[in-house]
């Protein structure tokens, strides 16, 4: 892959990262970045399957210039193939086909993961609407504190009524 194409992914990336201190923000943000993400995939796919078109062309042409040098001579299928994937041109268009396949690859991942990424946003919503990211976890007046610690109070005077007697 060349460096500007995972440079590229590595910009996205950086956005699957949830501050869940600004859900507003990453909610109103997530259908752009899914649509950047999910265009710039189908652009790779395509890209990928020109690639392979290419490579099933070079292969055609290939195998067809090795026919044409090995004319009146005995060849098989199997020698014509193995010289036209041995030769340089087919090999060097599928090293570009590889390229291309690996790199459409990495943009349907992301694109997965953004997917994933939405779902989850929605879990986060619906826990700081249950109140999860509260600073406190006990909930109650001063009251209700002070009277648990009377009561608690009170059960230990008792007990040790009890075992005195």
């Amino acid at each position: 892959m060349k460096i500007e194409d995972v440079k590229e992914l590595d910009d996205f990336k950086k956005y699957l990262k949830i501050d869940e201190h600004a859900l507003d923000k990453e909610v109103s943000r997530q259908p752009e970045l899914f649509f950047e993400v999910a265009q710039r995939s189908a652009i790779k796919l395509g890209e990928r399957d020109a690639a392979k078109l290419a490579l099933e062309q070079a292969y055609a042409v290939v195998s067809l210039g090795i026919r044409e040098d090995n004319v009146g001579k005995k060849t098989t299928e199997g020698l014509i193939d193995q010289l036209t994937k041995s030769d340089d041109a087919y090999i060097s268009y599928q090293d570009d086909y590889l390229t291309a396949k690996q790199l459409a690859e990495s943009w349907d991942a992301l694109k997965d993961a953004f997917s994933q990424r939405s779902f989850m946003l929605r879990e986060l919503a619906s826990l700081y609407i249950a109140g999860y990211f509260q600073t406190t976890s006990v909930k109650g007046t001063i009251n209700d504190v002070t009277e648990i610690k009377y009561e608690e109070r009170k059960a230990e005077m008792a007990s040790k009524r009890t075992s005195r007697v």
